[in-house]
């Protein structure tokens, strides 16, 4: 079976499949799908014909009843096989009876056994093999605290087809159903030893219980992106030492991991260039070098740079963050793999002295170039940049990379970036958490690399309340290995950091049990500060927000801390917000 043959996506549902909803899950990478009996209406040849011209290839039919005639209309509709419902009302006898009769019609057969039924626990628990191919759904495989080497007598014959679903078990959605690789359960290992026994498809995805059963073609078409990404990153994981998953590995290029961040690049204008500019300077980053041909300029601290551009044509409020590039070990590969995944491509400038760097663009217009050691990406800055003319340069602030960077978009939006940083750029994801803001919760998902490189922060919101397409990035976080330091070189360069209430140092105080000077030097400072259960320590100071509302984070690790501060975050959130309405008229 080839890998498009063996990945389906779950239509089951009572709108009919005419010819805009084929068009969509086909245009989406589909080209197999289980509908129910209901679905199935008009002509059956030209059903098929429909389907075939456009190129669904295969359908899997659910039956109402699971009768003979039902076996015979789904024989006439051309699908491949069926799948019948089955609790303890039915016996083995009627389903071997009805999966002969499937077999004479040519179809393949499988039962979906009722939740909790005994033929459900039976193949659940292992405690006996069914007589018949069972359609298990993996979140009930993994319920109750169930490992993947449960399943180890599972065998190719028991197996019918899996419904891959996902579940979230802990954080702000415990409970929910999820994408495939978007929750908590171990499904990885679970489809590897499928595919070691033998097993290697029918796998159905399903478009998750948010999405419903899309009535527009363009949000069905969306969904099923997003749905075959999460089958393909799921197997594409699984795959590993798995020589029956080969054809995943060989349709997908390699994962390539992001090694960090090469450089921010901010959109400005003649205007908001002054504001950048003087708070660059207050942060002690020093004007390096400026391009050969256009107006744009690198600004530079320790390993971190930023680009100044005054020729981006997209909209939104200056300054805002349009591009970063990301260090990896082959940019090629990784722009790729990106693209059979899915992302779009962001084609290279091909203006004289501009390297083709590859680039791709995420779902909210946010753009990401590709900067390995191979190529002549990494000499971008002597290439495209001359050395800029030095006037009285600060000195250093201890900034040395980048730790983070934010993004804040409508929530309906954060699975489907999500799936792009993980299937794309090798990175994990932490639990999700909500956070309490003044336009209300915000859904908080962390993704890192293992080293933590790169981490980025996705922060869905409600859709009014989002930001204009390719202007999401809310804020950037530096790291310093001494945040006090900083602090103290910075003050003396005048650097306004964000107003924090004497309230919250005297609850800081409470909630650690701090002891009076350190929590006096804390207030001094501006800095926040947070600790984890293993004894990790986080400190934060922020900057004003500029005129469109992106600002900078100066943060210091210890310990192994590896959050982000979420504890601080309502009430950053409110002095950011007091901070902008405090603003003289007209200065926004």
């Amino acid at each position: 079976m080839s890998i498009d043959d063996a990945l389906f996506v779950d239509l089951r549902g009572v709108l009919p499949l005419d010819a805009n909803r084929v068009n969509a899950v086909v245009k989406a990478g589909f080209g197999a799908a289980i509908l129910n009996q209901s679905q199935l209406r008009g002509d059956p040849a030209e059903h098929r014909r429909l389907r075939l011209r456009v190129g669904l290839n295969r359908i899997i039919v659910a039956l109402d009843t699971g009768d003979v005639q039902e076996l015979e209309q789904a024989e006439a509709f051309g699908a491949a096989g069926v799948v019948v419902g089955a609790g303890n009302q039915r016996d083995a006898r009627s389903l071997r009876s009805l999966s002969l009769t499937a077999a004479e019609l040519g179809l393949s057969f499988a039962v979906i056994p009722s939740p909790d039924s005994d033929l459900e626990i039976a193949a659940l628990t292992s405690a006996s093999m069914s007589e018949v191919p069972l359609c298990l759904r993996t979140d009930r495989m993994l319920a109750d605290d169930r490992q993947p080497a449960t399943f180890r007598r599972l065998t190719p014959e028991t197996l019918g087809l899996v419904l891959v679903t996902d579940r979230h078990v802990r954080g702000l959605q415990n409970g929910e159903q999820a994408l495939p690789g978007l929750g908590h359960l171990p499904l990885a290992p679970l489809v590897a030893l499928m595919a070691r026994k033998g097993f290697v498809g029918p796998w159905v995805v399903s478009l998750g219980s948010k999405v419903g059963e899309p009535a527009d073609a363009e949000v069905l078409g969306k969904a099923a992106r997003l749905g075959r990404l999460a089958l393909l990153h799921l197997l594409d994981q699984a795959s590993t030492g798995e020589p029956a998953l080969l054809p995943v590995r060989a349709l997908l290029p390699p994962r390539v991991q992001a090694k960090g961040f090469e450089f921010i690049e901010l959109a400005v204008d003649q205007r908001s260039r002054a504001e950048v500019e003087a708070l660059l300077t207050a942060l002690s980053f020093r004007l390096e070098r400026q391009h050969r041909t256009a107006t744009v300029e690198l600004w530079r601290q320790g390993a971190i740079n930023i680009v100044l551009n005054e020729e981006i044509e997209a909209a939104g409020a200056r300054p805002f963050v349009c591009d970063m590039g990301l260090r990896v070990d082959d940019a090629q590969v990784s722009a790729q793999r990106a693209g059979m995944l899915g992302a779009h491509h962001h084609a290279p400038s091909r203006q004289p002295g501009r390297l083709p760097i590859p680039a791709m663009k995420d779902s909210l217009g946010t753009i990401v170039h590709f900067i390995d050691q191979k190529s002549d990406t990494h000499r971008v800055w002597d290439i495209e940049f001359a050395p800029a003319l030095l006037g009285q340069v600060s000195p250093p602030a201890g900034l040395r990379r980048v730790d983070h960077m934010a993004q804040i978009m409508p929530d309906r939006e954060l699975e489907g970036l999500m799936l792009y940083y993980l299937s794309t750029f090798g990175l994990t994801k932490r639990t999700q958490v909500g956070m309490k803001d003044p336009v209300g919760m915000v859904a908080s998902q962390a993704l890192e690399t293992l080293e933590g490189e790169v981490r980025i922060a996705l922060n869905g919101v409600d859709a009014t309340h989002s930001p204009p397409p390719g202007t999401s990035v809310q804020h950037v976080a530096f790291q310093s290995d001494d945040i006090f330091e900083t602090a103290a070189v910075l003050a003396a360069q005048a650097f306004e950091t964000l107003p924090v209430p004497s309230d919250y140092y005297r609850e800081l105080g409470a909630r650690f049990d701090l002891q009076a000077d350190r929590l006096a030097r804390f207030e001094r400072a501006g800095v926040l500060y947070d600790r984890d259960s293993a004894g990790g320590e986080f400190f934060q100071l922020y900057s004003l927000p500029l005129s469109s509302g992106l600002f900078f984070e100066i943060v210091e690790r210890r310990g192994g801390y590896g959050g982000y501060g979420a504890a601080n975050s309502p009430m950053r959130r409110m002095a950011l917000a007091q901070s902008i309405a405090d603003r003289p008229h007209g200065s926004a």
